[in-house]
Order: structure tokens, then C-alpha cells, then sequence
């Protein structure tokens, strides 16, 4: 199996659309017409797909694999506990 690194470009993309698309709509939207609330939900929506469920044709991990919701990463516990319930997880693919 050869293994593919993703590109620079395919990680800028990520980040800046989880940025822009996710981490800034609700401040964002509080005082904009409803046609910009309108975009600016849109955007969220595509930044949530791509954090929860690109592979970036990948290993089969994605944003979300890594960055958990409360802390933004893993630590060894959770690692560990990831690994008792799914050995198989994408955490795991080399």
C-alpha cells in the first residue's frame, strides 16, 4: 500500500475554512442582514463536513480524528482509550 502525504494546500484549506466557516460564524452573524446569516450558515456547514468527514484522499483520517471538541486535541488517556474500544481506529493507520 503506498502511503500519500497530505499537501500543504489540502491543510491551509482546512484551516482556514474551519477558522472562517466555523469558529467565527455565530460572532459574526449577530448583527448582519439574514442573506449574509444565510451565507455565513452555509459556510459553517461546509467547514463541518470537511473538519468531520475529509480524508483529503488520505488514510482515512480526518480533522476531527485528532481535534476533539472540548480540548481541540487528544492526550494519552483518551489515546489509550480510543485504542481498548478500536485497535482499527484511523488514529492508528499508518
Amino acid at each position: 500500500m503506498q502511503r500519500r502525504l497530505v499537501s500543504r494546500y489540502d491543510v491551509i484549506v482546512c484551516g482556514v475554512l474551519f477558522a472562517f466557516g466555523v469558529g467565527c460564524a455565530d460572532a459574526v452573524t449577530d448583527n448582519l442582514d439574514e442573506g449574509v446569516e444565510t451565507t455565513l450558515n452555509l459556510q459553517q456547514k461546509t467547514g463541518e463536513q470537511l473538519f468531520e468527514h475529509e480524508t483529503f484522499r488520505g488514510n482515512g483520517r480526518t480533522c476531527a480524528t485528532c481535534h476533539i471538541d472540548r480540548t481541540g486535541t487528544l492526550n494519552p488517556q483518551q489515546i489509550a482509550q480510543i485504542f481498548a474500544y478500536n485497535p482499527r481506529d484511523p488514529l492508528f493507520r499508518s
